[in-house]
């Protein structure tokens, strides 16, 4: 036998960086690592894709088209060649993680139902050419089992209903979490509910988006109906994005939502955004977005950019309700969505919240009845669960009927609200009714609270346009107050206090200019309720063309002081615990000797009450805390002493750049802005 012999070579011979590694054995041992890691990513990427080839694509058909054979139970469905007939088989073969098309064709599941117990991926061969059916019966047409795992797809498949049933589509709790997606399906026909996700302690995390809900379907009478319901949710982050939502057919004695949904776990969002909503009930109660949240702590629901069109023919209707109950405390962010509600009777309220921390902004709400108490915004209480620092600003709400609430804070009566509904701010918010206002319309109520601050506000067009009602240390400054209206059976109120306790109107600009309807317009009212009133009005301007005017009206036991407000118009009538005083003069000597009655002199009363650089009211109010630390209506700074009224002149000159005229009188203020003292050309 022949020895093998290996010859050295010569390290001259061997490449530099062979060399290296021979002669510096960590370097050495750095490529070696090096050599490792790639090995290991090649690996991870091989793993990677084989585990991707595993997923498999399953074909069902029921007619040899767009590429498909007609489809038989035995074959594989691994190819359009050799599709299954039904959706069950294809199911039966698939595992987690794999997709099964359908295509164009009706899949009648007679009186049965299709389930599904698997994670894996439902999709039509062409957008909506495959339609899922049954001729009813059954309790539900679709159902998704509880043994499902990982991710579960609905794609742009039909869901329809041949006859009633109970549920179209339903989704049982699952025993482990996983993901339900449902993109771009269409739910038509349904006789009761489209979707329904859980019947108890569901966890799932839940996306509904680009899909249609449609019936016009007549539905009877009694029972509860829904687009999407989904009943106790427990743990899982649910999106409802981008849907289309089309009920036309009316309901009579029914309860409806288009989206139902009532969370019970915590550390999870609920987001329902970008939505179109269409719908229609006579008589019981609609919601068009309904949120509960029971027992939670650290859920968070955000409501937006969705469009809602409803018309009610009796019963309630809401555009958005968000409730929290039992243990539960939430903080919804209701914002930018758009209302168009409509009702011949019964009641209409844009968005209502109760327990909740709610922050509502940016949303517009159009409300129309002839006969329905139309309500724009109401956040109240009904237990023991505090609700501090509500925030409502920057919403529109425009209401056309006999009466109701632009936005009311609390209620008409005590009880919880006024131990639980703490420190609400309502800012910047424009409520305007229609001006022929037949029962009692509110503005802007406080109603049992405490704390209350309401701002940068403007109502027109009610009966009474701020109100603070049974509430404690609450107070409205810097609102504009337009065209406070008679009706039927009361006179017209711009600032009212009923059995407030310190309640205090500071700063807000009043204007009463219509002169159409019959019926007293009191500027500021007081009287009692459970309690007879106290507080303060100051600063304010009232401007009025009304013959039919009363200043002032304080009932026989509130106690209230009047500092430095204008009153000016073609009446003197003040009236203060039973005794009237007929002119300005005995009103100065017996209760405020700082009122004024000048022209307060607005640069463009057809465009806005801000006044002129004339008027007598530039730095004639008294320092406040709150003149001392907002701005005015339009946020714009104050300068010097207060202005009386919302607004505050600013000084259009600037000292180093503008040459005051020879021989004038100017105010310079403190960031060098001045202004004339006299009128100047």
């Amino acid at each position: 036998m022949k020895k093998l012999i290996l010859a050295k070579k010569p390290l001259s011979l061997l490449g530099s960086d062979t060399k290296e590694r021979v002669n510096n054995p960590s370097r050495n041992i750095n490529f070696s690592l090096k050599a490792i890691a790639v090995l290991f990513c090649f690996g991870f990427l091989f793993f990677g894709l084989a585990g991707q080839a595993n997923a498999a694509m399953y074909y069902v058909s029921q007619v040899a088209e767009n590429g498909y054979v007609i489809g038989n139970d035995s074959n594989d469905g691994l190819t359009k060649g050799a599709a299954k007939l039904t959706i069950g088989s294809a199911v039966t073969a698939a595992s987690a993680g794999d997709t099964i098309y359908l295509n164009d064709g009706t899949y009648n599941y007679g009186a049965g139902t299709l389930n599904i117990n698997k994670g894996i991926s439902l999709q039509s061969e062409t957008d909506y050419g495959a339609i899922i059916t049954n001729n009813g019966g059954s309790a539900y047409m679709f159902a998704l089992q509880a043994g499902i795992t990982g991710t579960f797809t609905l794609g742009k498949v039909v869901l329809t209903e041949a006859a009633a049933n109970n549920k179209l589509m339903y989704v049982f709790a699952p025993t482990t979490k996983y993901s339900l997606i449902i993109d771009g399906t269409k739910f038509l026909n349904y006789y009761k509910i489209a979707l329904f996700i859980g019947n108890s302690n569901t966890d799932i995390d839940l996306t509904v988006q680009n899909s249609i809900f449609t019936s016009n379907t007549i539905l009877g009478t009694g029972g509860n109906y829904y687009a999407i319901e989904g009943d106790a949710i427990r743990n899982g982050n649910i999106l409802i994005t981008g849907n289309t939502f089309t009920h036309s057919s009316p309901l009579t004695g029914n309860s409806r939502a288009a989206i139902s949904i009532v969370k019970s776990g915590d550390n999870s969002t609920v987001t329902v955004s970008n939505n179109t909503i269409t719908d229609y009930i006579s008589g019981g109660t609609l919601d068009n977005i309904s949120l509960t949240a029971t027992a939670l702590a650290s859920s968070t629901f955000t409501i937006f950019g969705n469009i809602i069109v409803s018309t009610s023919t009796g019963g309630t209707s809401y555009g958005i309700r968000v409730i929290a109950s039992g243990a539960a405390s939430l903080a919804p962010i209701i914002q930018d969505n758009t209302m168009n509600l409509d009702g011949t009777s019964g009641s209409i309220t844009g968005i209502y919240t109760l327990n909740t921390n709610s922050i509502i902004n940016n949303n517009v709400i159009t409300a129309t009845s002839t006969n329905a108490t139309l309500t724009g915004i109401k956040v109240d209480v009904s237990s023991t669960i505090p609700c501090d620092n509500i925030k409502i600003y920057s919403n529109i709400a425009t209401m056309s009927g006999p009466g109701g609430y632009g936005i009311l804070i609390g209620g008409e009566s005590t009880g919880a609200r006024y131990t639980y509904l703490t420190y609400p701010q309502v800012y910047s918010n424009r409520v305007v009714f229609d001006e022929v206002t037949t029962v009692t319309a509110h503005g802007i109520m406080f109603g049992y609270i405490k704390y209350g601050l309401g701002w940068n506000n403007y109502s027109s067009g009610s009966d009474i346009l701020y109100l603070i009602k049974g509430s404690l240390d609450t107070t409205f400054y810097n609102n504009v107050a337009v065209n406070p209206i008679a009706t039927n059976t009361s006179n017209a109120q711009a600032l009212r206090l009923k059995g407030a306790s310190n309640g205090q109107f500071i700063n807000n600009t009043v204007v009463d200019t219509n002169t159409s309807r019959n019926g007293y317009d009191i500027a500021f009212s007081v009287d009692a309720d459970t309690a007879f009133s106290t507080g303060v009005y100051s600063n304010n301007s009232v401007y009025s063309t009304k013959t039919l005017l009363e200043y002032i009206s304080v009932e026989a036991s509130s106690v209230v002081s009047f500092v430095n407000n204008n009153y000016y118009g073609s009446t003197n009538d003040f009236v203060y615990q039973g005794t009237g005083y007929p002119t300005i003069s005995s009103w100065q000597i017996a209760h405020e000797s700082t009122a004024s009655t000048t022209n307060p002199n607005f640069a463009n009363i057809n465009t806005s009450y801000a006044i002129a650089s004339n008027s007598s009211l530039i730095d004639a109010g008294t320092i406040n805390l709150f003149s001392s630390t907002t701005g005015d209506y339009l946020n714009n700074p104050i300068y010097g002493t207060p202005d009386i009224g919302a607004y505050e002149y600013q000084p259009p000159y600037t000292i180093t750049t503008d040459h005051p005229q020879y021989g004038s009188n100017i105010r310079i203020y403190g960031d060098g802005k001045y202004r004339y003292i006299t009128a100047t050309t």
